[in-house]
């Protein structure tokens, strides 16, 4: 949970995140990740900037679907479009967040 608070001091200022479902997937994404890896400072603000541009991206594509994207974009959107409580949407949400995150991430 300190993580997110660094990353997004006030999470209501990224709507994305802020929805329970989002901050759910996300906080059980970076949770999966600190298990085994550490998250260096100096990794926070990139980030906390990929997170608000992809959030933004899927806001995007949801609201105009065919709007240019990432693959990972369009990945997450599909998966919160509808039945977003679905244990196979869940699924995606994570793997498309560990995939868009795991990079800032170092082994221990």
């Amino acid at each position: 949970m300190g993580t997110i608070q660094r990353l997004f001091p006030s999470i209501a200022d990224v709507p994305r995140w802020g929805n329970r479902a989002d901050f759910y997937s996300l906080f059980v994404a970076i949770g999966n990740l600190l298990s085994d890896h550490d998250l260096p400072r100096k990794s926070e603000k990139p980030l906390a900037r990929t997170l608000i541009d992809f959030a933004k991206e899927v806001d995007r594509l949801l609201e105009n679907p065919t709007a240019q994207a990432s693959a990972l974009s369009k990945k997450y959107a599909r998966a919160i479009e509808k039945g977003s409580n679905e244990k196979a949407r869940r699924t995606d949400r994570h793997e498309t967040l560990l995939e868009q995150i795991e990079s800032f991430f170092k082994e221990k």
